[in-house]
């Protein structure tokens, strides 16, 4: 074979499996790829509002029309992350944590851009349902 065509159909080999890779969502991710998904209409939903209390209100709002959909992608997500031996503590977490605190952290940065408190409070509860039900957080 030509080196130039072995060069040509390697390039293309590569390009095709980046261009695949780029459209394949990973299990372990798709709870993030949800939010940020999520996080974009919330914050298209906050631009209408007047005030920061407001906007604050349609952003979590708008996060919690599809809180059951983020539950499942958690929950698919910590599975994908830490195996099916972990299941019944991935669902433990899943439904134990409070999303609230996660919702109110993104509104907050979105509207004010400082949301450390709200980032505090999270890491807290995270650690501690994550504790309590048996994931290890590293």
């Amino acid at each position: 074979m030509n080196f130039k065509l072995l060069i040509t159909a390697a390039t293309l080999a590569l390009a095709l499996v980046t261009s695949a890779s780029a459209k394949i969502e990973l299990p372990s991710m798709k709870a993030h790829n949800l939010m940020k998904k999520m996080n974009y209409a919330a914050s298209q939903a906050a631009k209408k509002e007047t005030g920061e209390e407001a906007k604050i209100n349609a952003f979590i709002k708008s996060l919690n029309s599809r809180l059951e959909e983020y539950k499942e992608a958690v929950m698919e997500s910590c599975v994908a992350s830490w195996g099916v031996e972990k299941a019944g503590a991935c669902s433990c977490f899943s439904e134990q944590f409070n999303y609230q605190l996660e919702f109110r952290a993104n509104a907050v940065y979105f509207v004010t851009d400082n949301n450390q408190k709200e980032l505090e409070a999270l890491a807290a509860e995270t650690n501690a349902v994550a504790q309590k039900c048996g994931i290890p957080l590293e």
